[in-house]
């Protein structure tokens, strides 16, 4: 059996692996990234579901595969997120951006050796499958706490004491003056409790959905400038010809 001290550092190590992959901050102007002990709220959020699903017992394969998958995705957006206004000068907008991809593979693929190219999909294939394979060891963990009745205790109080904490932050947000809740004044990298992941990837679904539908808009008044000018133009066919 597994000494307790084991397992509690076991489980410290889990909470600040999963923490830290989705409140990390970019190193700014580079790729590189530092964490300064910021909190996820989503972590809290996820380990109070697990709490609510009642399991007792390791969670289950697909249940463990599903949390881990999806925590990857998060790491992964949250990476995105802050690296690309470090490299790039903005944030980015995937219903704009996406659209450049092929081109930027033509490019790519037109100037690069093709051993190059297998060796770096393989590079990226690897470190996500490491980085998978992380999120799963720690969720296993954390799992596994969750069958013992004081850690199921504890995590249970923790999440809980996360979320109102955030709520708590993102009310007293809400009431400072207009003035300072502009995004010029936002240091995201400094705060306690960074903007959600989930909240990141909600924005990039409003920018497609809001774009999509600018978008039908001018073409609509394409049309209508369209039926404006050839107007304009008969009337001044026909103000000529009076003249004339």
């Amino acid at each position: 059996m597994t000494p307790p001290w084991r397992r509690w550092v076991a489980l410290a190590a889990a909470i600040v692996l999963l923490d830290a992959s989705v409140t990390f901050a970019n190193i700014w102007p580079t790729p590189a990234i530092s964490w300064a002990g910021a909190v996820s709220v989503e972590l809290a959020a996820a380990m109070l579901a697990i709490a609510l699903i009642g399991e007792r017992r390791p969670l289950r394969r697909h249940l463990l595969a599903g949390v881990s998958l999806m925590w990857t995705a998060l790491a992964l957006g949250r990476y995105a997120d802050v690296t690309a206004p470090a490299l790039y000068g903005r944030d980015i907008n995937l219903y704009w951006d996406i659209r450049y991809m092929p081109d930027v593979v033509r490019m790519i693929t037109r100037v690069t050796p093709l051993a190059v190219i297998v060796g770096a999909i393989a590079g990226i294939a690897l470190l996500l499958w490491i980085v998978y394979r992380v999120m799963r060891w720690a969720w296993a963990i954390v799992g596994d706490a969750f069958t013992i009745r004081d850690e199921r205790r504890i995590l249970v109080a923790m999440s809980i004491a996360v979320i109102a904490a955030f709520s708590l932050d993102r009310w007293g947000e809400s009431q400072k003056s207009w003035v300072f809740r502009g995004e010029q004044y936002h240091d995201d990298a400094r705060a306690f409790f960074p903007t959600p992941v989930t909240a990141s990837y909600g924005h990039q679904i409003w920018l497609a959905a809001h774009a999509a539908s600018a978008s039908r808009v001018v073409r609509g008044g394409r049309l209508r400038t369209t039926g404006d000018c050839a107007a304009a133009r008969r009337r001044s066919r026909a103000v000529r010809i009076g003249d004339s």
